[in-house]
């Protein structure tokens, strides 16, 4: 279990450097008036956290097609329309 890091907003301004060089070990909780203010996130987690999610939406809207074409199981689709209806279309 991964305990959060949680530091006062204050010392964000005080001592931005130790603050960075946390992120190295998770996300930081920046607190004001013992409640949670905002969350820092290391570059290489935003990025791992975004393409995350661009996946998901993508299983989501597959899932989605798949339920409409099971509604409609004589119906059929194109490759390409495929492709682009799976965000594929710029591959081969």
């Amino acid at each position: 279990m991964h305990i959060p890091q949680i530091e006062p907003v204050t010392s964000l301004s005080n001592d931005y450097k130790s603050i960075i060089s946390k992120l190295a070990n998770g996300p930081v909780i920046l607190a004001e008036q013992n409640r949670s203010a905002a969350v820092l996130l290391s570059v290489s987690e935003y990025e791992r956290m975004s393409s995350r999610l661009d996946h998901l939406e993508l299983l989501r809207e597959a899932k989605r097609n798949l339920a409409k074409a099971a509604l409609h199981p004589d119906t059929t689709i194109s490759h390409n329309d495929l492709k682009q209806l799976c965000g594929l279309s710029g591959f081969h």
